[in-house]
């Protein structure tokens, strides 16, 4: 299967475009530049979901997994609100914040299951009807 990288021309970044994201970046940017936790702890994260953080983000080949980073990191939010709410003022109560957590979990989890996964590509040619929705 060819792609094409978004991102970069001759392997540096495309000037045109203006990219050149780490993956740690582009995690920081997917949740609106939101410090709910120090870039250590969101590397580890990003290292469990197979990027490394230094990395140049490439949209072709990076995108899954880190939505699934981004995914692994709310999901953490979800087990201490508090921490959502100090970042996350416009919430008054916490079950204004645990509902709209769960919306954005949904909408990854959705955006995630739209992105083939090579894996499975490669391993079957059978594709799966139905997809059981990770809560």
């Amino acid at each position: 299967m060819s792609t094409k990288n978004n991102y970069l021309r001759n392997g540096i970044p495309d000037p045109e475009m203006g990219t050149g994201f780490t993956v740690l970046e582009r995690v920081k940017f997917e949740l609106g530049n939101k410090q709910y936790y120090s870039d250590e702890e969101y590397s580890l994260i990003i290292y469990e979901n197979h990027l490394n953080p230094e990395a140049t983000y490439n949209k072709d080949t990076d995108q899954r997994n880190m939505l699934e980073t981004v995914y692994s990191i709310l999901q953490t939010l979800c087990n201490d609100l508090d921490v959502f709410r100090k970042i996350e003022t416009e919430f008054s109560t916490e079950d204004q914040a645990y509902k709209y957590l769960h919306l954005r979990l949904q909408d990854i989890q959705n955006r995630i299951d739209s992105i083939p996964d090579p894996e499975e590509e490669e391993s079957s040619n059978v594709s799966y009807m139905f997809y059981n929705q990770r809560w």
